[in-house]
């Protein structure tokens, strides 16, 4: 039982740091934004790549989720074998996939990428996010 109230007390928490993760990463790409010199600058070839490439990898990331549910759901029997709640895994992976594209978008920010293309992946992660966290609510909820 004492293994189920650590993976649950891991679960609130990975919950809580990754749901505020696209805040900090708008907070920073602010910071960026209004700082110069940080990195060469990139040319606009270059940018219009790199956002094809993040625009790719948020798809693959979003749609990676519902992969990653139905995998973990058809082994859920082997996974409770070995002590683990499928569900807490899925809304772990799932989360960590959602705030992916925003992270990626930060970076980008560092060799002049827009500011606003921050806010729109960090809006997008923190929609994805909530639905995840009020979807493995239950989780969530699970007593200690």
């Amino acid at each position: 039982m004492e293994k189920d109230g650590k993976q649950n007390t891991g679960a609130m928490f990975q919950c809580a740091i990754l749901f505020g993760t696209p805040f900090v990463a708008s907070w920073a790409a602010t910071l960026i934004g209004h700082s110069s010199g940080i990195a060469t600058p990139w040319s606009e070839d270059r940018l219009r790549i790199a956002h094809y490439g993040l625009v790719g990898l948020g798809v693959y990331m979003f749609a990676s989720a519902f992969v990653l549910e139905w995998a973990f759901r058809r082994s859920a029997d082997r996974l409770r074998t070995r002590g683990l709640d499928p569900r807490t895994l899925i809304m772990q992976s799932t989360m960590a996939s959602a705030v992916t594209p925003s992270i990626a978008s930060l970076f980008l920010s560092f060799v002049s990428g827009s500011v606003q293309t921050v806010y729109a992946w960090s809006a997008m992660s923190v929609v994805i996010a909530a639905f995840r966290c009020i979807r493995y609510r239950r989780v969530l909820a699970k007593k200690l």
